[in-house]
């Protein structure tokens, strides 16, 4: 672990970064340099009148590659003539890889426990414009409702000339998936320090979709409440998306695993002791098991033939169509074959996930 020292420090809102990644060498720096632009980070630099300080906190997990190493190059060259008082970094290399681990490692022990604003980023995007991570914490602030900001993801094919057939239909999936409600993307999110009562269990697919579900519902307390999660227009980044065949195939099948695998753990916490708190039950199960999630997929399943829940395969085809149906006529009319397609694909895939489902070999 290195950093520069975080001194005592006057009273004004403190941002902290964490950007987590696993053997990232190739794009560490210029996701760095996009951070290094922002005006978050230069108007902390500012002095006694910034109205925000900022902490930056690397975060390579299971790396075999330069990662760490460019990251604390990188942040010695940027900030070493910045005061530490009003902007700090931090390189916290992790032995043990895997997303869940990390982000836990930065939520509750690597980042500012008194931070005012967290915001998540993966390693590998790029920070469109300077004011990315400004409008995030903005967007905070005139949404007091709010548990997070979401960014906007672009896929870095859109900047292309020429694209290919699957190219132009990945961009036009993604344009559709814009519509309906707010998803929380894990390539940029912000959120305020309640975000800090959330544990990820070790064995989740879609990490992004359970912290969603526990702001949303604060804990599962109440059914969803879609102003929990706002979109912080304008807080563009790219991210490179999956193109080739056999890469999507693979993808989509990851997240209807992973997206079978929350419903099964989200019936749990609905489920739990009367007058449990639902972060407090979920923290003492993990401390009981580790492999909490891979108990409760073979606990849900049973020996069932049919390990996929209730009504899952209806409201996935529906969610998709209501996304169609808030498109203008014209555009859901050039994107319906394209989303036909997606459900053509992804239907089988269900079959496949629930064939290893009922193995009790999802894979993880």
């Amino acid at each position: 672990m290195t950093k520069n020292s975080s001194p005592e420090i006057t009273r004004t809102r403190l941002v902290t970064i964490g950007v987590l990644a696993h053997n990232e060498a190739d794009v560490i720096e210029r996701t760095l340099a996009g951070i290094f632009r922002q005006t978050l980070i230069k108007s902390a630099e500012n002095g006694a009148h910034a109205e925000y300080r900022v902490e930056v906190v690397v975060v390579p997990n299971g790396c075999t590659d330069a990662t760490a190493d460019l990251a604390e190059r990188a942040l010695q060259v940027r900030f070493s003539h910045v005061d530490a008082s009003r902007v700090y970094w931090a390189v916290h290399s992790l032995d043990r890889g895997g997303k869940a681990n990390a982000w836990n490692e930065f939520m509750h022990r690597l980042s500012d426990q008194n931070a005012d604003l967290i915001i998540l980023m993966d390693a590998d995007i790029d920070l469109y414009a300077d004011d990315t991570l400004e409008r995030v914490v903005r967007t905070l602030d005139a949404e007091p409702a709010a548990h997070a900001a979401v960014g906007c993801p672009v896929k870095s094919i859109a900047r292309r000339g020429w694209k290919s057939l699957l190219e132009r239909a990945s961009l036009m999936l993604s344009s559709v998936q814009k519509h309906g409600a707010v998803e929380l993307n894990g390539g940029l999110y912000g959120a305020r320090p309640i975000l800090r009562r959330v544990w990820l269990p070790e064995g989740l697919l879609v990490e992004d979709g359970f912290i969603k579900a526990m702001l949303v519902t604060d804990f599962f307390t109440h059914q969803t409440d879609k102003g929990r999660l706002v979109r912080a227009e304008g807080a563009v980044y790219e991210f490179d998306a999956y193109i080739r065949p056999m890469q999507l195939l693979r993808h989509q099948r990851r997240l209807i695993t992973g997206s079978i695998t929350n419903s099964y753990l989200y019936s749990r916490l609905w489920g739990r002791p009367a007058g449990t708190d639902a972060a407090e039950y979920l923290r003492r199960v993990l401390d009981a098991d580790a492999r909490w999630v891979q108990t409760v997929v073979r606990e849900s399943c049973g020996g069932r033939f049919w390990c996929i829940p209730k009504g899952y395969v209806a409201s996935y085809v529906r969610k998709r169509w209501r996304k169609l149906r808030g498109l203008s006529p014209g555009r859901r009319f050039a994107s319906t074959p394209v989303v036909l397609t997606y459900l053509a694909i992804s239907i089988p895939l269900m079959f496949a996930v629930n064939l290893e489902l009922r193995k009790a070999s999802p894979r993880w």
